[in-house]
């Protein structure tokens, strides 16, 4: 077993580094499941309305301006769940944590638990730009609709323009929804994961307090030698 050494707390540089490395981790195969049920279900409906463009145009745009309502909300819980697993938590818990590699990973369980959290506000973050572009942009007179109407008057380029742009627009509505999904899963292990920081750290002061009674006791229940006057 490595021994995690200090200078690996900083070596992540972005979050995006971040990201990456809990791919190392394990991840839940339930949130993953449902993810793919969901683009599945997405898949089949984008299949029967191939020829209604225009609606899921507007389903997409309707999808989009929810979820940057639902997004921007959620941050502020979990900029606040954060900060209650950082205030919470007791430095040598942290600094337990730091000496111990999780699962042969090369990693602390530190780091194991600090990116769990991290994942989630990378995806959030990702998934708030991604709709503040469609706010921008693909709205019904943003540039990308220009850019459409204009190839699509185009006779030369007409059957390809409405290839391309139906192609892109089913892609994104089953990747998009399925995104949303997930978000809401992982919301749901950031819930849980919180929970568990704050068992972990009351089951520590426990331990710690048994462990100094128990010391207590054992000396109060020691032999000991005669009083010299």
């Amino acid at each position: 077993m490595a021994i995690p050494k200090p200078d690996d707390l900083g070596r992540e540089k972005t979050l995006l580094a971040l990201y990456l490395l809990g791919r190392k981790f394990p991840y839940s195969k339930f949130n993953r499941r449902v993810t793919l049920a969901v683009a599945l279900a997405l898949t089949a409906f984008c299949y029967l309305q191939w020829e209604n463009t225009p609606l899921l145009s507007a389903a997409l745009r309707k999808y989009a301006e929810i979820s940057l309502s639902f997004c921007t909300s959620i941050l502020g819980f979990l900029i606040a769940g954060f900060t209650v697993f950082v205030t919470v938590t007791k430095l040598d818990i942290f600094t337990t944590m730091a000496k111990i590699e999780f699962e042969s990973t090369g990693e602390s369980y530190l780091k194991y638990n600090l990116v769990q959290f991290m994942l989630v506000f990378s995806h959030y973050i990702a998934f708030l730009f991604v709709c503040i572009c469609f706010a921008l942009f693909f709205q019904p007179q943003g540039l990308v609709s220009i850019l459409v109407d204009k190839a699509l008057s185009s006779s030369n380029f007409s059957w390809k323009a409405d290839l391309f742009y139906k192609a892109p627009v089913t892609f994104v509505m089953i990747v998009f929804g399925a995104w949303s999904i997930y978000l809401v899963l992982l919301l749901k292990s950031f819930v849980y994961n919180t929970f568990q920081v704050i068992t972990t750290t009351v089951r520590w002061e426990l331990e710690l307090q048994e462990k100094s009674s128990t010391a207590i006791v054992s000396e109060l229940a020691s032999p000991r030698g005669e009083i010299n006057p």
